[in-house]
């Protein structure tokens, strides 16, 4: 049995400027998960402007949004709660493999302290992709629907958030 010490959540907040809908959605969203009792982690998206050149000789403008550091961020907030004792097992709901980078320190921290630390990474279980969890984790596929329902939706911010883990003692 996993008893639920806390849920931290992280995230590439949308520029209010660029994007009022999403950045609007997003502060909503926040506000229920810190009532909640969430941790909230947020960072400034950033936007790629790139000109592809098309073969008429003309270029078209395009924008990529990226979230820059919270995957590190994730992986120095899972170090230093472990490092403070404060979880036995982190549930990560991400696939994001940056995140195995944390797993050795993990399992050093888990030797020096003579203790069980287990990361394990939630994903939602698919018949048509060959989905998976971060290597080096417990991996748990779970139905898609209740996947979801751990994030913030793709409706509610037009693109889907970069995750979130939750720690957990016992």
């Amino acid at each position: 049995n996993w008893l639920c010490e806390g849920i931290y959540y992280y995230m590439g907040a949308p520029d209010p400027n660029r994007q009022p809908t999403e950045s609007l959605a997003w502060n909503a969203r926040r506000a229920q998960l810190e009532a909640d009792g969430v941790n909230v982690f947020e960072r400034p998206v950033q936007f790629i402007e790139r000109h592809y050149l098309l073969p008429d000789g003309s270029s078209q403008p395009t924008t990529k949004i990226r979230e820059k550091g919270i995957d590190l961020r994730m992986g120095l907030d899972i170090y230093e709660l472990a490092v403070d004792a404060k979880f036995d097992a982190a549930l990560l709901f991400s696939r994001d493999q940056n995140l195995n980078e944390v797993i050795p320190s993990i399992r050093r921290l888990s030797q020096r302290q003579n203790r069980p630390i287990v990361l394990a990474s939630a994903y939602p279980r698919s018949s048509s992709q060959h989905l998976r969890g971060i290597d080096g984790t417990w991996w748990l596929p779970i139905d898609r629907t209740t996947y979801e329902a751990c994030l913030a939706t793709t409706d509610q911010l037009n693109r889907p958030p970069s995750g979130m883990h939750s720690t957990a003692s016992g």
